[in-house]
């Protein structure tokens, strides 16, 4: 699989099963991705693509995941108390490890957020 290559029509595609979050039609994801039903189909079942998909959806969870963090943390510093709380109920009492995490999600938030807009 290292040798695949995403076609424009492939990257289009998954680009708009991503930002779709479920809940679109087929022809809705063919129609934004400017593809046939047929092809739509026949990407469904190219075992290549589908790895290659796969992994591009656990990257795009990662760095979201990551963002949601950043801001809920950011939410949690500037006094929001569900925030806080929130945050307590995740990482528990107060302790050296704790605190180690909390000081590195800090400086974290405090940096300007990097993105990508590889699509």
């Amino acid at each position: 699989m290292s040798d695949f290559q995403p076609t424009p029509a492939m990257k289009r595609l998954a680009n708009v099963l991503l930002k779709a979050g479920g809940g679109r039609s087929v022809q809705a994801c063919c129609k934004a991705a400017r593809i046939s039903a047929a092809t739509y189909h026949s990407l469904m079942s190219d075992r290549d693509f589908l790895r290659w998909l796969n992994e591009e959806v656990k990257r795009y969870v990662t760095q979201r995941l990551w963002q949601v963090r950043l801001e809920h943390l950011a939410l949690a510093l500037d006094g929001n108390l569900q925030a806080v709380k929130l945050l307590y109920e995740r990482y528990g009492e107060s302790d050296d490890e704790t605190a180690e995490t909390f000081a590195n999600l800090a400086r974290l938030a405090a940096a300007p957020l990097e993105t990508s807009d590889e699509e």
